[in-house]
């Protein structure tokens, strides 16, 4: 009980700094905004009130509901095999498996009803949170009774697949900062639901985030040269008033997410947002300026295969990989036979995957919306009025692009 009272006090501490970084909580807030109310969308966050009701007891009936052996993966490195079963034996043994009862996957592939978002329950502090309807759904201030815990010695269904709902959602305005030498900025995420990590199509999609690439304006003379990746050239190198610009790829068993973050000067959010739209309807051109080129694709490959190259040279990295791959694929996949399938992607399949993406038209288990997601935080500003953000006016921008499921 002593050692869980401890790390309670580490945990709240550590809660109320994420939830003080945007570039922190705001990836997880796209996942809740994402799969709003299900799945991938219950948050990894504790709610600070909640911290109060775990107990050793409680740390306990976790531990026996979610560790068992047939979700676990024993993974080494450099170790024989004999000596490697031996330790498995030796200290995962005594765990006995259960059968756990399932219900049958539902795709919900019709529109559901709206409910009211247990969201609220969830977020300690935010403005507004719609899901792909047109009209926003004004949430209240977060109510600890309306959390209703899971009952950990009831056995967890795990068989539901991730339900993409796409949303919108603002959080309270970020205060001016005390030091006048710190920039005020704002923070956007626009994300589409894409494909699962056992697609075909995944190497492709790889190679889209590693071409559109990004990174921060760390020097006075804007980003450093040699980086050639289309969120450099194209949007750190021509707009002064962005501060930092990244692809993001989230791939999972039976959905992903892939976006654009950004962190702009306040004045420039709706134009931030014009400008990432503008560079994910770029990467499906067939013709035109925009469309993908021959150069910069080889070069996004050549990039992709070393970075996967050098990270494996990690012993650690090799391990976390080798554990990851039996537990999604369950087998390991060669690392000749992932350099292959970077070699083979193609422009063509690459425009696929990307009209298939941003239009909203990904074919996943949960039967996804289609729909965009838009999480935002504003920063204030001495002298600057900010204007309100409205999901209607936020769709209608992005649909003018060709993005999303029309």
């Amino acid at each position: 009980d002593e050692e869980v009272s401890r790390q309670l006090e580490t945990a709240e501490y550590e809660i109320g700094e994420i939830w003080s970084k945007p570039d922190l909580i705001l990836p997880e807030l796209v996942h809740m905004a994402a799969y709003k109310d299900n799945t991938l969308g219950n948050p990894l966050l504790c709610p600070a009130d909640r911290l109060g009701s775990i107990d050793k007891r409680t740390v306990d009936a976790y531990r026996r509901a979610f560790f068992r052996p047939e979700r676990l993966v024993v993974a080494f490195a450099g170790v024989e095999h004999q000596q490697a079963v031996k330790l498995a034996e030796q200290y995962f043994g005594d765990m006995k498996a259960e059968k756990l009862a399932t219900t049958e996957p539902t795709s919900q592939k019709s529109p559901q009803p709206q409910q009211k978002s247990t969201l609220s329950s969830k977020i300690p502090f935010f403005k507004n949170l719609s899901t792909s309807a047109s009209q926003s759904a004004t949430v209240s201030p977060l109510d600890p009774s309306q959390i209703i815990p899971h009952p950990l010695d009831v056995p967890v269904d795990t068989s539901s697949p991730a339900h993409y709902t796409g949303g919108f959602l603002t959080l309270p305005n970020l205060p001016i900062p005390p030091n006048p030498a710190l920039p005020r900025l704002s923070y956007i995420h626009l994300a589409f639901e894409s494909l699962p990590i056992n697609s075909d199509s995944i190497y492709a999609l790889a190679t889209l985030q590693t071409l559109l690439g990004g990174g921060g304006s760390f020097s006075a003379g804007g980003p450093g040269k040699g980086m050639y990746s289309r969120l450099y050239t194209n949007v750190l190198n021509q707009h002064g008033w962005v501060e930092n610009c990244v692809a993001f790829n989230h791939a999972y068993t039976d959905s992903g997410i892939f976006g654009i973050s950004a962190a702009c000067a306040t004045p420039y959010v709706n134009h931030m947002l014009q400008v990432m739209c503008l560079q994910l309807a770029n990467l499906g051109k067939e013709t035109g300026i925009g469309r993908l080129t021959e150069g910069e694709v080889k070069r996004a490959k050549n990039q992709l295969k070393s970075s996967l190259l050098m990270n494996l040279e990690s012993r650690m990295v090799e391990l976390e990989d080798l554990g990851r791959q039996v537990q999604v694929h369950g087998r390991k996949v060669p690392v000749k036979d992932m350099i292959a399938r970077i070699d083979k992607v193609s422009i063509p399949e690459l425009r696929h995957v990307a009209r298939q993406v941003f239009g909203g038209m990904v074919k996943n288990p949960g039967g996804g919306s289609g729909a965009p997601t838009v999480v935002i935080q504003q920063g204030e500003e001495e002298g600057v009025t900010l204007q309100e953000l409205k999901w209607d006016a936020i769709q209608g921008t992005i649909q003018k692009y060709g993005l999303g499921r029309q």
